[in-house]
């Protein structure tokens, strides 16, 4: 095959039979809680119910009048496998609706038409066809789509994260796959621009997967890397300083630089020097394929400290 260059507050409204949620979110009797979140391209809508959970994936970038895929995944409750055995078939008897098109619940990823304008909706019914939940994802207008032929891959993900492959897709997982070595990867959304699938967790560094999609294929090659953090004290207490330190590996041989986002999810506890957006660069890249960064944390108040650090993921040039 040939390879690839690689390129609001909540506001409860109590009605006499559910609960509205701020952000388009609606529960009835039967659901626990509905919740959407966003992360490098991919919203996760997860419904709480008392059998357990079920998560959608859909694609950040749908549009309008094109179709797409995404994943559905059922996560009964339960300590013992028999419980859970139980629970899965009572999530099973659920249904999923997505702009009034129901994906099968059994294949684990549905595929539909996303209607015209600003709010895809989504809603869950009981056995009996009663809605328990109703929740909404955002839709853009318009989307350019990439050139016939033309796939792109990124050159960087976080292990056991999420990679982006750019490229002429239709939207239907049914004609895409994605495969490391001998196993083939998780999908878990797909639009005309772009596949999502989750990558492995090892190995570290310079890692090669395949794709085919539709007639069309090939390989790319990315740098597989393990970002991690740590503090000196997690621990803290008021007026005192500490250090932290994140590091990365499996960066040997990187030829372009990789945006980091620094997050102090306690700044009420420290001040961090330095938040923000760093760049790891090929210059910064010791022996072995490691990075290394450290910065200085200062206590406002005695507490827990809880510092994030993710790769930002990897956008094409669309002036190409």
């Amino acid at each position: 095959m040939k390879h690839l260059k690689s390129i609001p507050a909540i506001i409860f409204v109590v009605f006499c039979s559910g609960i509205f949620l701020g952000d388009s979110h609606f529960l009835l009797r039967g659901a626990d809680s509905v919740s959407r979140t966003t992360e490098a391209g991919l919203h996760t809508i997860l419904f709480k119910t008392s059998a357990g959970e079920i998560a959608v994936n859909l694609p950040e970038d749908m549009a309008g009048g094109e179709q797409v895929s995404g994943r559905i995944t059922l996560l009964p409750s339960g300590k013992k496998q028999g419980k859970q055995d139980k629970n899965l078939e009572k999530l099973r008897e659920y249904s999923l609706e997505i702009a009034g098109q129901k994906p099968g619940m059994e294949m684990g990823w549905g595929k539909w038409l996303v209607p015209q304008g600003d709010m895809l909706s989504l809603t869950l019914s009981d056995a009996k066809g009663k809605m328990i939940a109703r929740t909404q994802a955002p839709v853009f207008e318009t989307a350019t789509l990439s050139k016939a032929g033309e796939f792109r891959c990124s050159p960087y993900a976080p292990a056991g994260g999420l990679i982006h492959l750019y490229g002429k897709f239709d939207g239907d997982f049914s004609n895409t796959l994605v495969w490391i070595g001998d196993k083939k990867t998780s999908l878990r959304a797909e639009t005309a621009r772009r596949v999502i699938f989750t990558g492995p967790e090892e190995p570290i560094g310079l890692t090669t997967f395949k794709f085919m999609e539709g007639e069309s294929g090939g390989e790319c090659r990315y740098h597989n890397i393990l970002l991690e953090t740590s503090v000196g004290k997690a621990v803290i207490k008021k007026g005192k300083e500490t250090e932290l330190y994140i590091s990365a590996t499996g960066l040997e041989g990187l030829r372009e630089k990789i945006p980091v986002t620094i997050e102090n999810l306690t700044p009420d506890v420290v001040e961090m020097k330095g938040s923000g957006t760093l760049f790891i660069r090929p210059a910064d890249v010791q022996a072995g394929g490691l990075y290394a960064y450290k910065t200085q944390l200062t206590a406002i108040k005695s507490g827990r400290i809880t510092i994030r650090a993710r790769l930002m993921p990897w956008l094409p040039d669309t002036r190409e």
